[in-house]
């Protein structure tokens, strides 16, 4: 699959979302940017999904993120790789 073209993306900032009630009330996420901030986009996507209702991104949903997760299993037994449970 692939996204739609141009892929969108949001300015850099702190996403602001209205809530799934649509009181207006804005929600906004102001953590300190640190070494984790290429989380960001994942973050503004999450929060564009929440204030138009969805329950997954069109951009990428779960089940091919399943087919991902199940593939690196394969990889992962192909080369012999396990971790303790």
């Amino acid at each position: 699959m692939r996204p739609p073209s141009p892929v969108p993306c949001p300015a850099p900032g702190p996403p602001t979302i209205l809530t799934p009630s649509g009181s207006g009330t804005q929600l906004t996420y102001t953590e300190p940017r640190t070494a984790h901030d290429a989380l960001y986009f994942e973050a503004a996507e999450v929060a564009r999904c929440v204030a138009a209702g969805l329950r997954e991104t069109p951009l990428r949903p779960l089940e091919e993120s399943l087919v991902t997760l199940r593939s690196m299993d394969e990889i992962r037994r192909l080369c012999g790789i396990t971790f303790d449970q």
